[in-house]
């Protein structure tokens, strides 16, 4: 289901993040989606969700076909993450 290599798995890493708490966010109760954008020839989705531990991250990733790659992830600051809880509570 999802497509990791070292590449994408560092690029999460940087950010204090492990690819299985990047995929926990794929199954939240609540997403706060953002607007896909073309990069190049990939059409990149994303969006803001908290994980079982409680971090509220920012995703995006593609679909490359069946698969999911993820190609950034990282904690959600400012005002996409006051967004974000503002629109888990109501």
């Amino acid at each position: 289901m999802f497509e990791w290599d070292a590449f994408n798995e560092a690029e999460v890493a940087k950010h204090g993040l492990a690819p299985s708490e990047v995929e926990e966010a794929f199954d939240a109760p609540f997403m706060l989606r953002r607007d896909a954008e073309l990069v190049g020839n990939e059409e990149r989705t994303a969006f803001v969700a908290e994980t079982l531990a409680g971090r509220v991250i920012t995703v995006v990733y593609t679909l490359r076909g069946p698969r999911i790659r993820v190609v950034t992830a990282y904690p959600t600051r400012g005002r996409l993450r006051r967004q974000y809880l503002e629109g888990r509570s109501s």
